[in-house]
């Protein structure tokens, strides 16, 4: 009890933002505690269960009657020097016991003798737990209700609290055995890079850390991911160890009262803080259980462990996978757990083993024969396993094992138990004996159970079984027998098949049965089953699955996006693209795939998002050489189907990449184990890349169709080229040919960038003098630059702060470049005729330049417009010119607009005029009245009425006079975006609820393009407010 007690003040402390320090266990009389069982440091006049901080509890098995109070708190007539202390703290004196559930009038007996020993203490100074009020407080901490179960021998079926999960027959305090080698790592952050054991827990703490957090544990089976997860909260391991007192830790292979999800689900809704783990389970039960946790109410955390994650990231988790430990660890775990070997027999067990310490404790503590296992072969090692008696070898056994290693899983009852029956005949043992052997497998560690479905585990014990069946079994037998096995069934021995790379008769067999005529040569379900298990097979037979996946291709049959096929081919073609032998035909069939992908293709397992990254410089996921990739850049880039050729380009984009994710980790083929592809092992490497990368990028410049392509891939990716200094001639000579000696805008900025991510480090010279060379020279120039291109691409390569802002200083460039303009026609009629332009900024610097006389710089820009050829002239350099004059003369803006209104060149964007000239005043607001009831005012000029903003003089009644003249030029859309900008006004006044109604008997409400419903959104915020009130009742039921 006293436990139950304590754990439950750490928890608690821990919840306060406590040290578990501050919690103490004493007891004993005679101690300097005073006899006080359990004390909680600290200073709080609200500490949730605990009342008040500090905190004394005694601890009884019955409640004790009230004479027997005085003698507890007071045992030689004065009051326990620790009681004393905690009250006069302001603190709490709690007597607390787990048998007795205390009624009212008892509860307040007992109080009442509490007090009457401290009578100067407040009354909620003293209390006392009973075992209702225990239990509602262990129930709030979901690892402390699990130990509670177990020790009173009943716990949840199949959940339990902390402890030797990985290892039943040890200790408590075994210690947990670091491995020294590099074997953890979270493939989809860090790629390929290992971390330590002592790092790779402190990742896996801090992302188990935040509320709602979800983490998967992947590896093979005999990795220590059980081990692993138990150490997370161990503070003798590391740093920051996660509290124990929070887990509750199931195996989803076990059948269990209360699954995983039900059990996920019950500790949300109780909102019960608890870090639940379940072991062995699979990715559709770990998406159901993270769903559920990421509930908002939640305070569920959740560590999932699996031997495989699949092919994708699951949603809000954090995937880490453990490699094979290293040899010293099992060394480590071998004289931990098998003490009795020599030195020479665990040298021997560390080399069979592998790096899996379930192969090497599954020899070790099989039984032992007379002689020990020193220089036994790995045949004699595996023979040790299927000892009976301790001598004899359980035949009937090894055949079991056998046969149920040929297939990856299998199900022994419900649908799928005929896969059991068919197995236990291929053994050649009744279907009552294979069941028997199974179980004994399990015993002995040899095999997995997930609920129905069973396997022979950890991956090496299989695959050698698998050898061995390949070789005792007749090849007709055993085809025979896969003729007649359950689909399900076929498949699973298609995947254990691909993981025999190596062995003869596998490979045979393989390509038996992906050759013309061979039982998955020519896919044709539509669930995608029968091209996976082609896609297993592959291993064996690489290049009779490129046949079938060309006769697939060539078919066109099931490669809609949606169809597994598809995915299945994608992801078999990537596979064998790593292997530069076979690289040029597979990015081929692949380049054939991607040429029919649609645009929602593209969102939906995209094959183009497969091929780029093989064409990357490092993480490519192929180990194809640069020259056979380049090649087959080239070979696109001279296609003559336009899809091939845009791939080419976009290939080549990748290959200029310097930075990049790179391809998703394929961290195994059959059974071998892959890295993240070629890499270059020196600078004179990475030189040679760019530069073949840049000669092609040079070669699209003498294409008149891809001129402008080759200069854009070029300006895009100079500036992180020009940080290598063994490119940077390269790139610079690169740069100088698409600038073609002439000004090249666009391109200026590639330099500035490049000198600005170099603003720390010493710039090279020859990238300095490019930037001096393709600086604007001429007033046209940096017209071309300010007032045409966009001005967040620019980097001032003079700011050093990376943090600077430097829109500032290209605001000033393009006010300094217009002011400029003012005696220069040209340049002034240029921009005046071309809308791309940001007139807005010539037109202010003019009015800047020219502030002594604007009528006459007005009348000059009038003069210039009439002189350029263009149906859309540029309406900003009016617009920005007129705000400088609304700022400094009013009165003459007004008369501009006024004489706008009746100049026939400048009348069709004169409400534009009226809309950008600040807030619309009432004055403005007249104006654009009579442009919108003038019927030479065309729709396109109408519309622009949507940018008015109003200043406060313009009344509701003028507002509504607006809005209901753009509903009588039928400009409806306009009328309802007008209303929809006071739609935070909770009442509209009558004027705006009378056009609100207008507005809504003539608009179109149900709108094919609303895709996204904003349009019928905004419609029901207008009818809220416009049918309130009787008078709308007759517009609603219309």
């Amino acid at each position: 009890m006293v436990d139950l007690v304590w754990r439950l003040c750490r928890r608690e402390a821990q919840t306060l933002g406590l040290p578990t320090s501050s919690v103490t266990k004493g007891g004993n009389p005679a101690a300097k505690d005073g006899g006080v069982d359990i004390r909680v440091a600290g200073a709080s006049a609200s500490a949730g269960d605990l009342l008040r901080l500090p905190a004394v509890i005694q601890v009884k098995a019955q409640m004790m009657p009230v004479g027997e109070i005085t003698k507890e708190m007071s045992p030689s007539g004065t009051l326990r020097p620790a009681i004393a202390a905690a009250l006069d703290s302001g603190g709490v004196y709690i007597i607390a016991s787990g048998r007795e559930d205390l009624t009212d009038k008892r509860r307040r007996e007992l109080t009442a003798a509490m007090i009457a020993q401290v009578p100067t203490a407040n009354a909620d100074q003293v209390s006392l737990y009973d075992s209702g009020q225990l239990a509602v407080w262990a129930a709030r901490y979901a690892g402390v209700a699990a130990w509670l179960r177990d020790q009173a021998k009943r716990p949840v079926d199949g959940w339990e609290p902390w402890g030797p999960w990985s290892a039943r027959d040890q200790a408590d305090d075994q210690p947990y055995l670091v491995d020294e080698a590099a074997r953890l790592c979270r493939p989809l952050i860090d790629g390929d890079h290992l971390h330590g054991i002592l790092v790779g827990l402190g990742l896996v703490r801090e992302a188990l850390a935040p509320p709602r957090a979800a983490v998967r544990l992947t590896g093979l089976s005999g990795m220590g991911k059980t081990r692993f997860a138990q150490a997370l909260f161990d503070p003798r391991v590391g740093n920051g160890a996660l509290d124990p007192s929070l887990v509750i830790y199931g195996d989803a292979g076990l059948e269990k009262a209360v699954s995983p999800v039900r059990l996920a689900q019950s500790l949300v809704e109780d909102g019960v803080a608890a870090i639940l783990i379940v072991d062995n389970c699979p990715a559709n039960r770990h998406r159901e259980l993270v769903e559920i946790i990421q509930r908002p109410t939640s305070r569920v955390r959740l560590l999932t462990i699996d031997f495989d994650v699949g092919d994708h990231q699951p949603d809000h988790t954090e995937v880490v996978r453990l490699q094979n430990a290293g040899e010293n660890l099992i060394d480590a775990l071998l004289r931990q757990r098998a003490p009795f070997l020599t030195h020479s027999e665990r040298i021997r067990m560390v080399e069979f083993a592998g790096g899996n310490t379930r192969i090497a404790l599954a020899i070790a503590l099989a039984p032992r024969g007379a002689k020990g296992i020193v220089g036994l072969k790995n045949s004699e090692l595996l023979d040790r396993l299927f000892l009976k008696d301790r001598r004899d070898p359980d035949l009937e056994l090894r055949r079991v094992a056998r046969a149920a290693s040929l297939v990856y899983a299998f199900s022994i009852e419900g649908e799928e138990a005929p896969e059991a029956v068919a197995l236990a005949e291929l053994a050649g043992v009744s279907e009552v004996l294979f069941h028997e052997k199974m179980a004994d497998l399990l015993d002995r560690g040899l095999a997995q159970q997930r609920g129905a479905q069973r396997a022979i585990l950890p991956p090496a014990i299989s695959a050698w079984l698998a050898a061995e069946a390949l070789d005792k079994l007749p090849r007709s037998r055993l085809m025979a027998a896969f003729g007649a096995f359950p689909p399900r069934l076929q498949r699973s021995f298609a995947r254990r098949l691909g993981l025999l790379q190596g062995v003869k008769a596998a490979v045979e067999i393989a390509e038996t049965l992906l050759s013309p005529g061979g039982h998955f040569a020519d896919p044709s379900d539509d669930n995608g089953n029968e091209m996976r298990a082609a896609r297993h097979l592959a291993p064996l037979a690489p290049i009779l699955a490129l046949d079938l996946a060309e006769r697939v291709i060539a078919s066109g049959r099931k490669l809609e996006s949606w169809h597994p096929h598809r995915g299945e081919l994608r992801r078999l073609l990537v596979n064998i693209a790593y292997d530069p032998v076979h690289f040029e035909r597979a990015v081929d069939l692949l380049a054939i795939l991607a040429r029919t992908e649609t645009a929602d293709q593209r969102h939906y397992e995209s094959v183009r998002d497969k091929i780029l990254p093989m064409f990357h410089i490092q993480r490519s996921g192929t180990h194809a050489t640069p020259q056979q990739r380049f090649a087959v850049i080239d070979k696109w880039l001279a296609s003559t189907e336009p899809q091939i050729r845009d791939l080419g380009l976009d290939a080549l984009d990748t290959a200029l990449e310097t930075r990049f994710a790179g391809a998703d980790p394929q961290v195994e083929f059959g059974a071998e184990r892959r890295d993240s592809g070629w890499w270059p092992k020196s600078r004179t490497e990475l030189r040679d890349w760019f530069e073949d990368a840049l000669d092609r990028a040079r070669a699209l410049l003498s294409d008149p169709d891809r001129h402008e392509k080759g200069r854009s891939l070029i300006a895009k990716h100079y500036p992180a080229l020009a940080g290598y200094g063994e490119v940077v001639p390269a790139a610079v000579r690169t740069m100088q040919d698409a600038a073609g000696g002439t000004f090249w805008p666009k391109g200026w900025f590639a330099p500035c960038d490049a000198l600005w991510r170099l603003r720390k480090r010493k710039r090279p010279r020859p990238v300095k003098a490019l930037e001096r060379a393709m600086r604007p020279a001429t007033l046209a120039d940096e017209i071309e630059v300010w007032l045409r291109l966009e001005w967040h691409d620019w980097r001032n390569p003079d700011h050093a702060d990376q943090s600077r802002d430097d829109w500032p200083e290209a605001h000033r460039r393009a006010l300094a470049a217009a002011r400029l303009a003012i005696d220069d026609d040209g340049v002034v009629q240029r921009v005046l005729g071309d809308p791309a332009y940001e007139g807005r900024y010539l037109g202010q610097g003019l009015a800047e330049a020219g502030a002594s006389d604007f009528q006459q710089g007005w009348d000059r820009l009038r003069r210039l417009l009439d002189g350029v050829r263009t149906e859309k002239p540029n309406w900003g350099v009016f617009a920005g010119y007129l705000g400088v004059v609304r700022a400094q003369a009013p009165e003459l803006a007004d008369a501009l607009l006024d004489a706008a209104m009746v100049d026939l060149t400048l009348r069709p964007f004169a409400i534009i005029l009226c809309v950008t000239d600040g807030d619309t005043n009432d004055r403005g607001l007249s104006r654009i009245l009579s442009l919108l009831r003038d019927p030479r005012t065309q729709p396109e000029e109408r519309r622009a009425v949507h940018a008015v903003r109003f200043d406060e003089s313009v009344s509701v009644e003028r507002v509504g006079e607006l809005i209901d003249a753009l509903i009588e030029a039928d400009e409806i859309e306009q009328a309802l975006h007008l209303l929809s900008h006071r739609d935070d006004q909770a009442e509209w006044e009558p004027p705006l609820r009378l056009v609100g109604r207008k507005a809504l008997l003539r608009a179109e409400l149900a709108r094919a393009d609303d895709v996204n419903g904003y349009w019928d959104r905004r419609a029901g915020k207008i009818a809220e407010r416009s049918l309130a009130g009787p008078e709308g009742v007759e517009v609603a039921t219309n």
